[in-house]
């Protein structure tokens, strides 16, 4: 947010945020300075994939649904992948809570004198949901390490978005948070309930 508010961009600016991350900064301005353009660029695919959804959730306040299916990404939890051979040899646990950037499992690669560690960090804030590797076991690249379920807050601007512009074929991802279970906070579920019946409510009057 800081380097947002020190940007001096003007109306019709064009703007390129590189390693935009999750785009809060390149939004953030955005929201700030009205009628920018403005471009992420961010190598990391998982990172990418929810600045695009952070984007989607942007547009909506404009009366824009063109991102729709990056919201509903949203609602998903996230695969932390090993990005090289190696040996796991730290994780978190099962249940932990962890914020954006925090440390889900280190990785070692490489032999003798070239080994490596990696820290393996979680691009959102959130919960670790499974934990598909154990310590000290082998990975190649692009094996599955954990997965990260999305923390309340993203949840829940993600449930107030689809109460606006919803369809049907949503539902599956909302309705998990409909169920009365003690990880589900008593908002999200609420809103998940209104939203399935916002977009019901759609639907019926399309027909």
């Amino acid at each position: 947010m800081l380097l947002s508010a020190a940007t001096p961009a003007r109306p019709r600016d064009r703007v390129v945020d590189f390693g935009a991350g999750v785009g809060a900064a390149g939004l953030a301005l955005a929201r700030r300075v009205p009628a920018i353009e403005l471009s992420l660029v961010e190598i990391d695919p998982v990172l990418a994939e929810l600045a695009r959804g952070n984007a989607a959730l942007s547009l909506v306040s404009f009366g824009d649904s063109s991102g729709r299916p990056q919201i509903v990404s949203l609602l998903q939890p996230v695969t932390i992948t090993a990005p090289t051979t190696g040996r796991v040899m730290d994780t978190a646990g099962v249940g932990t809570a962890i914020h954006q950037g925090g440390l889900i499992a280190k990785l070692q690669d490489g032999d003798g004198d070239g080994q490596q560690t990696r820290e393996l960090r979680s691009p959102i804030t959130g919960r670790v949901r499974t934990l598909s590797t154990a310590t000290g076991a082998s990975v190649v690249p692009g094996a599955a390490i954990a997965t990260v379920e999305p923390g309340e807050e993203q949840v829940w601007e993600a449930l107030r978005a689809l109460y606006l512009i919803g369809q049907l074929e949503d539902l599956p991802a909302i309705r998990p948070y409909q169920r009365e279970l003690p990880e589900v906070p008593e908002r999200l579920r609420q809103q998940a309930i209104a939203a399935e019946r916002a977009i019901q409510e759609r639907a019926r009057a399309g027909k």
